[in-house]
């Protein structure tokens, strides 16, 4: 179908998610890799709060302890490892280098890579998006520019030419073409009996470091009472938290540093 048929039906869904969710029954399992080539298997309970386009909380916890924190609001984004009473952090203004082992996960793409943030409705841009179809599905190209203003692939959105036609996959790609992230999205369901569409099962590959994560989500709920002031959404330095070891990403701070 015509590319502005095919994004205004995404974004007819996307409208309806522009509040607070809260994933129900959500569970995480796979992989990060550690600095030394080791891998860590995980398989925990998680506890998953979001809005577009930047806040997110994913609490994921075994036996009622938590274990790993990701968070990100419109400024910054973080991870806290209780166990080891550390925080990491970055600011979203920031490019963050791909190959970085110090984010098991990259707090500053996971909102986006659930596919409810709209699209772009101007389709004739520098930044376009242009399109690519293929049997299965409607390929968009996000395009952006270095400083020699060279194009490039920013992000990819793979629109499905099935029922319910949303979201399958988006890709993130770095200023050489290197995959950044890769988000799968599917088991749309509709929340509650005539509801938007949201995806119960979220894979997400990161190649360059080579860490997996597969979120399902039993269902989900919309929280429009809940807004960017919620204590999930705040960054812990700034609502009195304190740890042993800061990691800051963007001044490569010494992971021991005790503050």
């Amino acid at each position: 179908m015509p590319m502005a048929d095919a994004i205004e039906i995404v974004n007819r869904n996307s409208t309806r998610l522009q509040v607070t969710l809260k994933a129900r029954a959500g569970h995480a399992q796979g992989y990060f890799t550690e600095a030394n080539g080791k891998k860590r298997n995980f398989d925990l309970d998680a506890a998953l709060l979001l809005r577009t386009p930047r806040f997110m909380r994913l609490s994921l916890s075994a036996f009622g302890k938590t274990q790993l924190v990701f968070g990100s609001n419109a400024e910054k984004y973080w991870m806290v490892q209780p166990p080891a009473n550390a925080l990491t952090w970055g600011r979203h203004d920031r490019a963050v280098d791909p190959q970085a082992t110090d984010l098991i996960l990259r707090p500053d793409l996971l909102v986006e890579a659930l596919g409810i943030a709209p699209l772009p409705e101007e389709t004739a841009g520098e930044s376009g998006p242009v399109q690519r179809i293929t049997p299965e599905y409607q390929q968009l190209f996000f395009i952006d520019y270095d400083e020699y203003s060279q194009g490039y692939i920013r992000k990819e959105y793979w629109l499905s030419r099935y029922e319910p036609q949303l979201v399958a996959r988006i890709i993130f790609r770095d200023m050489m073409g290197r995959t950044v992230m890769d988000s799968r999205l599917s088991q749309y369901k509709p929340i509650g009996r005539d509801g938007p569409l949201l995806p119960h099962r979220i894979e997400m590959r990161w190649p360059a470091t080579d860490n997996y994560m597969l979120f399902t989500a039993r269902g989900w709920k919309l929280l429009p009472d809940v807004d960017e002031t919620h204590p999930g959404f705040q960054f812990p330095l700034d609502r009195g938290a304190t740890f042993k070891h800061i990691v800051d990403i963007d001044v490569e701070l010494d992971a021991g540093q005790d503050y």
